[in-house]
This record gives C-alpha cells, sequence and structure tokens, in this order.
C-alpha cells in the first residue's frame, strides 16, 4: 500500500518539488552533466527530453569514473535519493578536485555529508520513496538552477500549473486495464526520441516494480535493426507504442506503417496517446500512466512493487 499511496500522492510531489533549488545558481556554465544511478539518473533524461531539440549540452553519467571533458563552464548534479550510492559518491570525490560548481541532490547519507564538507550546493529532498518514484523531486532542482543560471529559459511554476490538469486523469484505472494486456508477454516500448524518458522510465518501472524484463527502443533508429528481429521470433512480446500527436509528420507515418508490419508479423500491438498541450504535461502523463501500469501488472503476478530484492543481495554480496 506504501506503493500506491506514492502513486497517488505524485501530483503533490510535483508542486511542492517546483521550488527546489530556486535559490541556487551559478555564473558563466553553458553545459551540465548529471550523475547518479538508477533513479537517481532520470533527471538528465527528463531534461533532455523537456528541451528537445537540445541548444545546450548536457550528458548523463552511470558509472564510476568521470567523463575527462567536465570544465569550469559545466554545472554538475550529482544526484543519490538515498545519499548512499557508492559509484555518485565516487564519482562526486573525483569532481570536487576539479570544480566547485557542484550541486548535490540528495534525501540525506553520505553523500549529503561530503556535500557539506566540501561546500557543495546541497539540495535536499524528503525521504521516504523508492529514487524511480522521486522523479519530481530530483528533476525539478535541476531544471530550477539551469534556469537561474541563464542555461534555459523556463517558467516551471507555470508549466507545472498546467501538468495539473492531465494529472487528474484516471490512471488507476486504465493502468488497470493496459496491464491486463500486458499479462504474460514482455513488453517491448517505442517511442520517439523527443520522448525518450517516457520510454526508458516505463521500462525501469517494468523491472523493478513487476520484476519482469522489458524494452525499450527509439523511433526512428529502431526500424533500421530490431524491426527486422521479429522475422524470426521464438518469444512472447506486446508492442507499446505510446504517440506523440506532436511528433513531426514523418515520425507518425513510421508508427502507423511499423505498427501494421508488426501485427502482419504476429505481434500484439498496443498504442498509447499522450496527453496534454505543452511538453511537461505530456512527459508527466507518459511517466504516470507507465508506473501505474507496472503497479497494476505487479498486482496480477502477485509481486511487491515496493522491493528490489535481487540489488539488494547485489549491493550485500559487493561488500563481503
Amino acid at each position: 500500500m506504501m506503493f500506491k499511496k506514492s502513486l497517488l500522492n505524485f501530483k503533490k510531489q510535483l508542486n511542492e518539488a517546483v521550488n527546489f533549488g530556486r535559490n541556487v545558481s551559478f555564473s558563466n556554465v553553458s553545459k551540465v552533466l548529471v550523475c547518479g544511478m538508477g533513479g537517481s539518473a532520470l533527471p538528465g533524461d527528463f531534461v533532455k527530453s523537456l528541451f528537445y531539440p537540445l541548444n545546450f549540452e548536457i550528458s548523463v553519467c552511470r558509472d564510476y569514473e568521470i567523463p575527462g571533458f567536465v570544465g569550469e563552464d559545466y554545472i554538475v548534479f550529482c544526484i543519490s535519493y538515498s545519499g548512499n550510492t557508492k559509484e555518485t559518491i565516487r564519482m562526486y570525490e573525483s569532481l570536487v578536485k576539479i570544480t566547485d560548481k557542484i550541486v548535490v541532490i540528495t534525501s540525506g547519507g553520505k553523500i549529503g555529508e561530503l556535500a557539506r564538507k566540501y561546500n557543495s550546493e546541497l539540495i535536499l529532498v524528503p525521504a521516504g520513496l523508492q529514487p524511480r518514484i522521486a522523479i519530481g523531486y530530483l528533476t525539478f532542482p535541476v531544471i530550477n538552477v539551469m534556469v537561474n543560471s541563464g542555461i534555459v529559459k523556463y517558467n516551471l511554476s507555470t508549466e507545472v500549473n498546467k501538468a495539473n490538469l492531465v494529472l487528474n486523469y484516471d490512471f488507476e484505472k486504465q493502468g488497470k486495464k493496459i496491464a491486463g494486456m500486458l499479462k504474460d508477454t514482455v513488453p517491448l516500448i517505442y517511442v520517439s526520441g523527443a520522448d525518450n524518458i517516457i520510454g526508458l522510465k516505463w521500462k525501469i518501472s517494468f523491472n523493478e516494480n513487476t520484476k519482469i524484463p522489458a524494452f525499450y527502443n527509439l523511433f526512428p533508429e529502431w526500424n533500421h535493426n530490431e524491426i527486422n528481429s521479429f522475422e524470426n521470433n521464438p518469444c512472447k512480446f506486446t508492442a507499446v507504442m505510446i504517440n506523440d500527436k506532436y511528433d513531426n509528420e514523418i515520425l507518425k507515418k513510421r508508427f502507423i506503417i511499423t505498427k501494421d508490419l508488426l501485427k502482419d508479423r504476429g505481434l500484439e500491438v498496443l498504442s498509447i496517446d499522450l496527453q496534454g498541450r505543452n511538453k511537461l504535461s505530456r512527459l508527466l502523463f507518459g511517466i504516470s500512466l507507465g508506473d501505474w501500469v507496472s503497479y497494476e501488472l505487479a498486482l496480477i503476478y502477485r509481486q511487491d512493487a515496493e522491493s528490489v530484492p535481487v540489488v539488494e543481495e547485489l549491493k550485500k554480496r559487493l561488500e563481503e
């Protein structure tokens, strides 16, 4: 029930998070690096989708080692919801040796202590969620700092107010319906490059919440390789095609033709239309719907959507 409560409180989280990071800014910066793992790395992907096509440089580092290109024109965000992510702590300890333009976003933990020690900008967010559900708390501070630092022009409060309407959608009802259609299949999620964060988030939600394999790919790239794999298809897949009415006409045509080609080869194809008039609305709609679908499918499979037992076992073994 705790996980369901987190889903029900998503709109509340977003409206609370809109003020995080408003007092943080840097001068003489034009590029962004986001360092994190799992759900804590998603803010970088969210920002890429929100401001697509990009007119600034942003990279996401999911590793132990930092890239060699970081300079004084970068803002670096080190994000660890728990504050104890080993990879992110190691990246932070390397970064403080080369730049002081670092923002740590966390609910506490060791990286919070290190941020205080090295006088990095520290944005504390509420604890008690799984990182993959805390996307508002972790992402909105990144946007606010970027705006304050002159990298982008964006009125987050105004855009969130517009998004509130679409977030009143009955995600639970629709999530239950879609989950029933995905039962006993492997979901393959397909989105346009502009909506990359939605495809990635659906995949992660199925992996962690439902405990099943799931995969995603992007239009138009997957039309040049993966689509050919269904000529010899030994597995039971369902293609989930997430449509954005604001995609360009060429992409829309690709979606239609691809759907027919997959059906001709015996695949089940599920089409989902994103709702919302502004980009933030459509991204949040897609993410929220995916969370509810994965949760309802977890109930069907009698899985605890909150826990990640294999991840925890891996961490334990690494400590031995």
